[in-house]
């Protein structure tokens, strides 16, 4: 028997922040001025793990091997760019350009594979089980408050970018007059982040009429590769069982807000004042289950992806002056999935089933009727954990 473990953990935070603290106060020349407050936060994770097991038996003894390879991965960050004034209200904030920037990455590519093979001249076995777990709950924010003061260009600006590849692949072999092989691949995925922006308990003049923008913006780009295969092969009289089971769970929240704001004013306007979230998830999933054996293939194929991501921009108790004003909110759910399922044998079983969620919260259990007979789902969470 053999096993390989990984367990990695990226958390902490990274700030940038200007608190309670007067900026520029008496300038007379806004045009040399440009404040720049940026949180930049970078979080990679590679990992490549792989178990071998080889069981050889002498004679009319069993030849078996086991192996297992696992790993956990989480990536708890906070990423925050502000600039904070005092709870009165009397900080001030003069500036040509004000830049409040945060940006969260997140990289991870993981890749992991369990081998067990087992041979003799009677029997054979081979048992391999792979899982990986992988847990995403970062919070990026960018924040203005409590300030008060002129400015041309103000950019409050949250952005999150995750990049996530995982490769999980189990495979057993067994070979004797009597052999049996298990594999089981298991992936379990879950982003849970947060990117917010937000300009609140302001009070900023334009520099120029018609000139210059305010700009509250939050963006967060997901994209999620997932390829899991379950192969098992049994030589001579034998059965062998491929198991794959995929469970992916993407609901990162995405949030603009401006509250109690004045920004602006009938005599001096903005040229644009703008409030904006963006929310970009695409998952591309691959699922592949082989069971190849001479009496019995078993191929077991079992996905669940659950999209249950959110996307605002509120402007509340606020004035805004501006020749243009935006308030938009946008989300794009790209979805890619394949499933495979391949039993041979005498008797041969190849079952498939995928579940797509948008818009709900992921279930413990699912149940679906082709026409002819109805199944319950009902095991799926317990083989994912």
């Amino acid at each position: 028997v053999d096993a390989t473990v990984v367990i990695n953990k990226i958390g902490g935070d990274t700030t940038a922040a200007v608190n309670n603290t007067d900026v520029n106060k008496n300038i007379a020349n806004l045009s040399t001025a440009d404040v720049t407050v940026d949180a930049y936060d970078r979080a990679d994770i590679s990992s490549h793990i792989g178990t071998l097991s080889v069981g050889v038996g002498a004679g009319e003894g069993a030849g078996v091997g086991a192996a297992g390879a696992g790993d956990r991965n989480t990536v708890d960050r906070d990423t925050t760019a502000r600039i904070v004034g005092k709870d009165d209200g009397s900080t001030v904030l003069n500036a040509q350009d004000v830049h409040v920037d945060a940006l969260g990455y997140t990289s991870v590519y993981l890749s992991e594979s369990g081998v067990a093979a087992g041979a003799s001249a009677l029997a054979g076995a081979g048992v391999t089980g792979s899982v990986s777990v992988d847990r995403f709950t970062s919070n990026t924010t960018a924040l203005v408050s409590q300030v008060k003061g002129t400015v041309n260009d103000l950019i409050v600006y949250a952005d999150r970018l995750a990049n996530v590849e995982a490769y999980n692949n189990a495979i057993a072999l067994s070979g004797g007059i009597f052999s049996g092989s298990v594999s089981v691949g298991v992936t379990d995925v879950e982003d849970t982040s947060h990117t917010n922006a937000e300009l609140s308990k302001v009070e900023l003049a334009a520099a120029n009429n018609q000139s210059g923008e305010v700009r509250v913006l939050a963006e967060n780009h997901t994209q999620l590769g997932t390829e899991l295969s379950g192969d098992a092969l049994a030589i001579s009289i034998g059965g062998a069982a491929g198991i794959a089971v995929g469970n992916i769970n993407t609901e990162a929240q995405v949030g603009a807000k401006v509250d109690n704001a004045i920004i602006g004013s009938e005599e001096k306007e903005f040229a644009e004042f703008t409030a904006e979230a963006k929310n970009y998830t695409y998952n591309r999933y691959q699922n592949i289950a082989v069971g190849a054996g001479s009496l019995l293939g078993v191929a077991v194929g079992k996905g669940a992806m659950n999209i249950n991501t959110g996307t605002a921009v509120e402007v509340l108790n606020s004035s805004a002056y501006a020749k243009e004003i935006n308030v938009n909110a946008l989300e794009k759910r790209t979805i890619n999935t394949d499933m495979v399922g391949v039993g041979v044998g005498a008797l041969n079983v190849g079952v498939n089933v995928m579940y797509t969620n948008i818009g709900t919260d992921m279930k413990s259990s699912y149940s679906y009727d082709d026409g002819s007979k109805s199944y319950d789902n009902s095991d799926f969470a317990t083989m994912v954990n």
